[in-house]
């Protein structure tokens, strides 16, 4: 356990591993409920969660990834409450990211993305499953992974892109870079007018890398279009296209609005 009231802070070029089996918890742990362990990650530090122990907060206890900090999930275990105080909370200001684990890792406390702060699931499945904020942050996804969140994924003026599926029943919506190799929304997309949204144009294959294919999404609900719409060709496709080719970029339950 990691007991106590003061601030741990894991500096520059410094892991501290968290792995092993057996719940993890940082928490007060004296019976007065607030002031729990905090635990910051600095610039360049990095926290390497692996094992098959969960990871439990308490007592009002808080993680904190600073801008150029690391939280790097290898696993598919739960970031979650341990039932002692105020409940814990996440702020994310650098980077959270899963970069192993084919199944599903649940954070189960309020999360909050700040500007500067980035998640990447490059593996498996991040779910949050208590109350998600995004400031602006941004989000990516490879390999196919997964996204879900509980209500609405507004992204600001963040960007999202890559490929895997995002799940928002409230919606995803976004004010920046919106750059899907191969994505599947499953809700609602309403692209702001201050949004980009770029394809990649490298084949004729649908929702492929650029290497022979070309950037699609899959809007499982109503695509509310706006922004500007930016195409990049490459491997010299566009001198195998003409005036009668076809390339479905997007597809949605239903579709409104426009590019600029």
């Amino acid at each position: 356990d990691m007991r106590g009231s003061s601030t741990l802070t894991i500096g520059a070029s410094s892991v501290f591993a968290i792995e092993g089996t057996g719940n993890h918890d940082f928490w007060r742990a004296d019976n007065i409920g607030s002031g729990g362990r905090v635990i910051e990650v600095a610039e360049r530090g990095r926290i390497l969660w692996s094992g098959s122990a969960d990871l439990r907060g308490g007592d009002g206890g808080a993680m904190v990834v600073r801008s150029g900090g690391f939280f790097e999930v290898q696993n598919n275990r739960t970031l979650t409450y341990n039932g002692s105080g105020n409940v814990p909370t996440f702020t994310n200001e650098g980077v959270f990211m899963k970069s192993s684990g084919d199944g599903k890792t649940t954070v189960a406390i309020p999360f909050a993305n700040a500007a500067s702060g980035s998640i990447g699931v490059y593996s498996g499945v991040v779910e949050f499953t208590s109350s998600f904020t995004n400031t602006n942050g941004s989000v990516m996804l490879d390999h196919g992974s997964a996204l879900v969140v509980p209500g609405n994924l507004n992204m600001g003026t963040g960007s999202l892109m890559g490929w895997g599926t995002v799940t928002a029943p409230g919606g995803v919506t976004v004010g920046g870079t919106f750059f899907p190799e191969r994505l599947t929304i499953t809700g609602d997309l309403t692209l702001l007018s201050s949004a980009f949204s770029g394809f990649d144009l490298g084949g004729p294959a649908q929702g492929i890398t650029i290497e022979d294919g070309y950037g699609f999404v899959q809007v499982n609900g109503t695509a509310t279009l706006g922004g500007t719409l930016g195409l990049h060709f490459a491997n010299n496709f566009q001198s195998t296209l003409s005036s009668e080719s076809s390339l479905t970029l997007l597809s949605a339950t239903s579709l409104t609005g426009a590019f600029a």
